[in-house]
């Protein structure tokens, strides 16, 4: 299995999501919590690309790999992005930074849910990618044997 090839297509469909995001707010007001939907959303599509071009559900070290690769690229953009707001808004950065009780709730509801979410959309999707498969398929036979 070749991750970088899986990472670039969770990066695209990451990017994908903060337009669409983007495009919807402009139109209708959005909560900002919507944000967090875009990595959780995004990482479905290399998962549901693993399931159609294996037909398989990933082993565990197939799993491990997609993990650590998706979910650190999530991270490390999460560090970047809070780094970058840190230094656009020092007075803000430094308040929460004051209360170290915002500061774990920045980080626990930004950073670390969507990453435990993400590794429960690796662990449990692909099976139930894989049944959306094999039932389409199934589907598809049927309709050619009429």
């Amino acid at each position: 299995m070749n991750v970088w090839k899986y990472l670039g297509r969770y990066a695209l469909a990451y990017v994908g999501m903060i337009v669409v995001l983007g495009v919807i707010s402009a139109f209708m007001e959005l909560p900002s919590s919507m944000g967090a939907v875009a990595p959780i959303v995004a990482l479905m599509y290399p998962v549901n690309k693993f399931v159609v071009e294996f037909r398989r559900v990933p082993d565990s070290a197939e799993r491990l790999s997609l993990a650590v690769a998706c979910i650190g690229f999530f991270v490390l953009l999460q560090i970047a992005i809070l780094i970058g707001a840190a230094l656009a808004y020092p007075d803000a950065a430094s308040e929460v930074l004051d209360r170290p009780g915002i500061a774990v709730l920045v980080v626990g509801f930004g950073v670390l849910l969507p990453a435990v979410v993400m590794w429960l959309i690796i662990r449990f999707m692909p099976s139930r990618f894989l049944r959306s498969l094999e039932k389409a398929e199934a589907k598809k036979a049927a309709r050619r044997a009429r």
